[in-house]
């Protein structure tokens, strides 16, 4: 009977602590992840956009534009 008690106190010390390290791994996840979400949002909007501005243009000048559109949102120096 001692065995099972032993064993019974173990389990609850043990779930504990797994509780108190599950707490501490979403704690320095969740923030990591919801930052990685709002990124992506802005690049899809980004992408939105410039599928948008670029729809009825043809050839060199879709070229062109693109890659202005990327050159001035990199050289902007925007997180996204």
């Amino acid at each position: 009977m001692f065995t099972k008690l032993k064993e019974y106190m173990d389990y609850k010390r043990n779930r504990k602590i797994m509780k108190r390290e599950l707490a501490g791994i979403c704690a320095a996840t969740f923030p990591a992840i919801r930052m990685f979400s709002e990124k992506q949002a802005d690049f899809l909007q980004f992408m939105i956009r410039l599928a948008d501005s670029t729809k009825d243009v043809s050839g060199s000048e879709l070229i062109d534009r693109v890659m202005k559109e990327i050159t001035d949102k990199l050289s902007a120096g925007e997180p996204s």
